[in-house]
């Protein structure tokens, strides 16, 4: 699944062996990306406002919403229940 953020940026979201493979996509190519377990990203959704991965992509946890940022600039937000929803299509 991709969710459009400030154009020309896509987030997406894909399997990578044992994790998740979170990526920032630039018109069609990867710019950033991280990996991590689908339990710790449930953990950061789970808690209160808070901060998941430090350096160029971050996402932060504000009241109900995930914000998306990159190179300490906000390119888009997710509201945490559609977060959830692409969690358990994965």
């Amino acid at each position: 699944m991709k969710i459009i953020l400030t154009p020309p940026y896509i987030f997406t979201i894909q399997p990578y062996k044992n994790r998740l493979k979170l990526i920032v996509l630039k018109k069609a190519e990867e710019f950033v990306c991280r990996k991590e377990t689908k339990k710790k990203i449930i953990e950061f959704l789970d808690a209160n406002d808070c901060t998941l991965f430090k350096g160029r992509l971050q996402l932060i946890k504000k009241n109900s919403e995930v914000l998306i940022q990159v190179k300490s600039e906000i390119l888009g937000s997710i509201p945490v229940s559609n977060f959830y929803q692409i969690l358990e299509t994965i």
